[in-house]
């Protein structure tokens, strides 16, 4: 009967561990945050780990430029306090962090005195074991996983097995949002130099000849309130938007401006306004409805194109 309680533990806790595994795997799917992830994969790794006494589980990065490998998420008081400090280790033989990242295995220290376990100026008094699990993706270590215990040897081969998948999984998701992020970043500064080649370009294209300007007045109908269409077309080019604008006069001052309405759409060239197509109504006030909005501004997608080539 003792046996099978034994046992029937075992496969509790190995159950509980590897929920929070396939917790970590479900989030590094869904999450391409470096910073949630790190936090959401020492949180589960706590709680999955909790019957073998886990009360502190630190992620560690790798700093290449200073050399160093940085805590980047913690759990519990300590942590926080930890991560306050800019808490960071040496990639040496003199931690059980930077060790594990030398060799790059895994470094188990069991049966450990009481205060024997120090993150630099903090105790950790509870601690009796710890592990340190290097963080490898693709070939490389990013850095390390730090997880102590308030028991004695708590971590045996098939415990320290799972930690060590639950490691290769965190490094693999941190490893997808590291990526995605520089992608994202290169993209971005591909964008902003084009929009500069783009502005440069059209600032010297308009040095040589004069700003274009066409348009079209049906026969026998008056130039309208000039002060209407430049705030319009002012408007729009600091928006970036299409903006409507109206006019209604009242008697007296009838005989000077007539109702009126002005709807001016930015001609946009991949993010950046190189000019502005206007429609104006001189004989009343009108509203603009969605269908000639959406109508307009389709026009002008066309319009900056044929500009541009």
């Amino acid at each position: 009967t003792r046996e099978l309680e034994m046992v029937n533990t075992q496969l509790t806790r190995q159950a509980s561990q590897l929920r929070a595994t396939a917790e970590i795997a479900r989030i590094g799917s869904s999450t391409l945050d470096p910073d949630t992830l790190a936090r959401e994969a020492v949180n589960h790794i706590q709680e999955g780990f909790a019957p073998l006494g886990v009360y502190f589980v630190g992620l560690f990065l790798l700093d290449k430029a200073q050399g160093n490998a940085v805590l980047r998420a913690a759990t519990g008081e300590a942590g926080r306090l930890l991560l306050e400090m800019g808490y960071t280790v040496e990639v040496d033989e003199t931690t059980t962090v930077g060790w594990s990242i030398v060799h790059q295995q895994a470094r188990i220290a069991q049966n450990l005195q009481e205060g024997s376990v120090r993150l630099d100026a903090l105790p950790m008094p509870h601690t009796r074991s710890e592990i340190a699990l290097p963080l490898r993706s693709r070939g490389q270590i990013l850095g390390a996983l730090n997880v102590q215990s308030t028991r004695e040897a708590a971590f045996a081969d098939a415990s320290a097995a799972i930690l060590q998948m639950t490691a290769d999984l965190v490094a693999a998701a941190m490893d997808n949002a590291r990526l995605l992020t520089q992608t994202q970043a290169a993209l971005e500064e591909a964008q902003a130099a084009h929009r500069r080649y783009l502005i440069q370009s059209w600032r010297e294209f308009l040095a040589t000849r004069p700003v274009s300007q066409v348009d079209y007045r049906q026969p026998g109908v008056e130039i309208g309130d000039g002060d209407l269409l430049r705030q319009t077309q002012r408007a729009a080019v600091a928006h970036q938007r299409t903006v409507a604008a109206s006019y209604a006069a009242s008697e007296s001052e009838e005989a000077a401006r007539s109702p009126q309405a002005a709807l001016v759409v930015p001609l946009k060239l991949r993010g950046q306004v190189i000019g502005t197509m206007t429609l104006h109504e001189t004989r009343r006030q009108r509203p603009w409805t969605a269908d000639e909005v959406a109508l307009a501004e389709t026009i002008a997608e066309q319009v900056a194109l044929t500009v541009e080539n």
